[in-house]
């Protein structure tokens, strides 16, 4: 049984009106299909969609699309995150000091970007001051085996 079939919407959408507009289906689609539909739009609505975000440039914005899903599915996996190279690395926006300073095949980068998402799409968002609690509060080993370095943390100041 699929996602939409489980989606009394999405069912009654089918059901009255046979055709199935776009913004019923996107609501049912995973973060890598979004994904994949935005990397499919024009050139026109791709920028008034980058630029909703705070991103000017549709490309670098693509990229933070793919390297999100990249990263959601390690998530996902349970994978190991705090000090892999990511591989499908974001395009680095230089107007953000915080992603221009920071190594974009780092956990850090992508935090940084994740904050700046997440104070546009719900400005009053705590979600960094709990990432940065995390960091403080996590126990380090005796043997410094894991250090904020390891993620390609920089400094405080870049968050």
């Amino acid at each position: 049984m699929s996602r939409s079939d489980k989606s009394p919407f999405i069912k009654h959408h089918i059901a009255t009106y046979e055709d199935l507009p776009i913004w019923v289906g996107v609501e049912v689609m995973d973060f890598g299909s979004l994904s994949v539909l935005y990397s499919g739009l024009k050139g026109r609505q791709k920028k008034q969609i980058s630029q909703s975000y705070g991103v000017d440039n549709p490309r670098v914005f693509e990229s933070w699309l793919k390297s999100l899903n990249y990263i959601r599915n390690i998530c996902a996996h349970h994978a190991r995150l705090w000090n892999v190279n990511i591989d499908v690395v974001a395009k680095v926006d230089t107007r953000f000091l915080g992603l221009s300073l920071a190594d974009n095949k780092r956990l850090f980068f992508y935090l940084i970007m994740m904050k700046h998402l997440l104070a546009v799409i719900v400005p009053k968002s705590v979600w960094h001051h709990k990432v940065e609690r995390l960091f403080h509060d996590f126990p380090i080993p005796m043997n410094n085996a894991i250090t904020l370095n390891d993620t390609g943390f920089s400094s405080w100041q870049d968050w």
